[in-house]
């Protein structure tokens, strides 16, 4: 055997170990969404982006280990409109992110919005996670909502996702044919990055705004 095949093999023998011991190391943790839908504690920071003044989205982004996405943006429609197109699933999952997305709905009778998501992605391996939404009117009432929160957050899956959890605020302005929205995103995970967090929330911004206008959810980038 030539000493360049020798090397080859020891190599795709390396390959193999790092990916069984990956493929080991991935444990599934369970932890479950508390009782109540609260804003976190950084959840009035959307606020203190520029004000918009058309259906663009506003962000910023910081990191302390953990990745924090904020978004803030009109919709042209009314808050009963955003909220009714809220409540469907595909205008809210992680669908460009993720190569599977099987949903549970109305699983949480207790909620007025409900799903559960169960993500798979393929990389380097598989990674598994359920992904637990639930939203209520805050304020006002589910024809004409003042505030309407909705939260999600990784309850079950891959110890490759330390932290994935975020709020969307429906929030009435000024004027009734216009609805401003709040995004607040958190990621702590092996291969999550800002852009990937921003990107996703840009993806049900956009999504929210067309089905307000009566077009489909646009293809992912």
């Amino acid at each position: 055997m030539t000493a360049p095949r020798r090397l080859q093999l020891a190599l795709l023998a390396l390959a193999t170990l790092a990916l069984t011991l990956a493929i080991a190391c991935q444990d599934n943790v369970v932890t479950p969404l508390p009782p109540g839908i609260e804003p976190f504690e950084d959840g009035d920071v959307p606020g203190t982006l520029p004000a918009p003044t058309g259906e663009a989205l506003q962000t910023s982004t910081s990191s302390d280990g953990v990745i924090r996405a904020y978004g803030r943006g009109l919709v042209l429609a009314p808050p009963s409109v955003v909220w009714r197109l809220a409540k469907m699933p595909e205008a809210m999952i992680a669908r460009c992110n993720t190569d599977q997305q099987i949903v549970t709905p109305d699983n949480d009778p207790a909620h007025e919005l409900s799903f559960l998501v169960h993500y798979v992605v393929n990389e380097f391996l598989i990674i598994e996670w359920d992904d637990q939404w639930r939203g209520d009117v805050q304020a006002g009432t589910a024809d004409a909502p003042e505030l309407a929160l909705i939260k999600h957050q990784k309850v079950e899956g891959s110890s490759f996702i330390y932290v994935s959890e975020g709020t969307v605020e429906l929030r009435a302005t000024e004027d009734p044919a216009v609805t401003e929205l709040w995004f607040v995103e958190h990621l702590d995970a092996i291969s999550g990055s800002t852009d990937q967090v921003v990107g996703g929330m840009r993806d049900n911004y956009a999504a929210l705004v067309e089905l307000a206008h009566d077009r489909p959810i646009p293809a992912c980038r």
